[in-house]
Parts: C-alpha cells; structure tokens; sequence
C-alpha cells in the first residue's frame, strides 16, 4: 500500500519507496501540519499514523494555531482522539505559540524560511536560526 506524502519527501523519491511524493507546503497551516506530523509520528509506525491522522486532527483542533497556542494540554490530552502523550501535546502547544511569534514578526512562516536559508550554510545556519528565536 503506498501513500502520498504530505510535503516534498525525499524518501518518497527512492526507487523502493512506497511514499509518493506530496507538495511543499504553501500556508502556515500546512506547514504547521507538517510539523505536527513530525512530532506526532515520532515513535510511531507510519501506518499507526495515518489510520489515526483523521482522529487527530479532529482532536487538536485541525491543527489551527490559534488555537492551539492558546489550549492546554491537559485539556488537549482529555480530547477524544487524542494521542495520550504529554510531552508531544506539550510540544504542538509550544510550536504553535512559536508558529505565533514567527507570524508577528514574518508575518508568515515561509518568509521566515526564506531569512533562516538566506544564512551562510553550514552548522551557524540552524544555531543563527535558533539565537533568533530566542
């Protein structure tokens, strides 16, 4: 069974891989998705995640980041549907507060992208990234 990835997946371009390709993501939301994924599948089988991807989303709010900025985790955690670990709950509140930060000072996450790749490569491009958003 193959399934299409959420956002440009180098995987999916491998030759054995059943992942087919997805699309960059092109709002905040999906950016956010994705990121949400990331931390949600973390542990997890692939196909765990994307049996439950419908009951999580349902769960933490669409991923709407508003929302989650403002919601507690405790509260989250007692959602139906809900994947019942703190410290992954913990981490969607804490990114999308960041995701909020970002927004107010980029006014979208893809142009703050643009500013982190506009950095000299190397390993001072994430630590110049990271002393940024601090």
């Amino acid at each position: 069974m193959s399934h299409r990835a959420p956002w440009e997946c180098s995987f999916a371009k491998e030759q054995r891989s059943r992942c087919l390709p997805g699309k960059k993501p092109r709002t905040d939301h999906e950016y956010f998705e994705v990121l949400s994924l990331c931390i949600l599948q973390a542990g997890l089988s692939w196909a765990s995640v994307r049996r439950s991807w419908p009951r999580y989303r349902s769960a933490f709010r669409n991923f709407d980041i508003a929302k989650l900025a403002h919601a507690d985790p405790a509260a989250l955690l007692r959602r139906p549907g809900a994947l019942r670990n703190v410290k992954k709950v913990a981490a969607l509140v804490a990114n999308a507060q960041e995701f909020e930060r970002i927004r107010a000072e980029h006014r979208t996450f893809a142009r703050y992208l643009r500013t982190v790749k506009t950095e000299r490569a190397g390993s001072h491009s994430l630590a110049a990234a990271a002393q940024r958003g601090r």
